[in-house]
């Protein structure tokens, strides 16, 4: 279900705005649980004290996964979006529009198979017992801002200059435990296990690494970067949350160039014309290596914690720091970090 409601004005300086507000409520979104093991009847010890699940110990044997597909109504995105335009004259306009959105669901539902959708689920209690939380869908804050100018030179010809600017906020991303030890942490709780974070040693089961790290110089390290990471400082004490981090925010603007060629048209004649145009896509980075950078994280998951359990079954943790910030940067397709151009000629006739 969506409603919106919106508002055109005349504003001074010939402005022209408008604002427009946009609710959506999930009426009937995708839900998926994995119904071929048996539920919890305990929990982690310790101040991780999530619930144990052993994914091992099927129901029925004859089949590996069985997969419930069902519906939610649990779930919204909300939009406010404002607009000014003028047209300066003839050949020059301007538009520029903020927007905001919060986009939260209890499934993303970004798999195109049913398991994955479900193993995808970011969930403390298991990922049959999904949280509604951001989706990794939510937009944030978005600025644009369009300028054009026409240059008249005569009947046979025009140049049409036009810069198009985006900032906007980085993509959601959660932070996790290690691929490695997902397979382990699964028996606990489920597939992309959100970590706890730690108050102090004690609240973490370190362990030395053979021929590294001690346990106490893991945590020096590990209290380091999370005191370096202010969401991660504030959840303390705490499971982190799903999508409630983002990579960094992104600016770019991007160029395009029209020449336009005029002909015939004489005596009665119709007018012809070519059109070649020149587009750079992130002409920010164009101008300069190190701007228009756009950033991604694998999965919207930074594995952060490596978790595994002893002959013991007792879960213990390592922590080396990240030689790379969560983040790696876009560097194909015209949603890139570098710079990119094409060149298009166009004969009307």
């Amino acid at each position: 279900m969506r409603a919106s409601l919106a508002m055109d004005k005349k504003l001074p300086w010939g402005l022209d705005g408008t604002a427009e507000l946009t609710f959506t409520k999930t009426l009937n979104n995708m839900d998926v649980k994995s119904i071929n093991f048996r539920p919890s009847t305990q929990n982690l010890a310790g101040a991780d004290n999530r619930p144990v699940i052993n994914f091992n110990e099927r129901i029925d044997d004859t089949y590996s996964n069985i997969t419930l597909v069902d519906n939610t109504s649990k779930g919204y995105t909300f939009n406010i979006t404002g607009q000014v335009s003028k047209q300066f004259s003839r050949n020059t306009s301007l538009n520029v529009a903020y927007s905001f959105t919060r986009a939260e669901a209890l499934v993303d539902g970004r798999g195109f198979i049913n398991n994955t959708n479900w193993s995808n689920i970011l969930s403390v209690q298991g990922n049959n017992n999904p949280a509604v939380t951001r989706s990794s869908f939510d937009a944030g804050s978005r600025l644009t801002a369009f300028l054009s100018h026409r240059f008249d030179y005569s009947d046979v010809m025009n140049t049409s200059v036009s810069l198009f600017f985006t900032a906007k906020s980085g993509s959601p991303y959660s932070f996790v435990y290690n691929s490695e030890a997902t397979s382990d942490l699964s028996q606990s709780s489920g597939y992309n296990d959100l970590i706890y974070v730690p108050a102090s040693q004690s609240e973490i089961n370190l362990v030395d690494i053979d021929g590294g790290a001690t346990a106490a110089q893991q945590w020096a390290a590990l209290d380091a970067f999370i005191s370096g990471n202010d969401y991660l400082n504030s959840r303390r004490g705490d499971y982190a949350e799903a999508n409630e981090v983002r990579t960094p925010f992104e600016a770019v603007l991007d160029l395009k160039l029209i020449q336009d060629f005029y002909f015939g048209g004489k005596n009665g004649g119709k007018r012809q014309n070519i059109q070649v145009t020149f587009d750079v896509f992130n002409f920010t980075n164009m101008i300069n290596k190190n701007w228009g950078r756009r950033y991604f994280v694998g999965g919207n998951t930074f594995s952060l914690i490596q978790a595994s359990r002893n002959d013991d079954g007792v879960l213990e943790y390592n922590f080396t720091a990240p030689n790379r910030d969560p983040f790696n940067i876009v560097q194909s397709g015209t949603y890139s970090a570098r710079w990119n151009a094409q060149l298009g000629l166009r004969y009307s006739f």
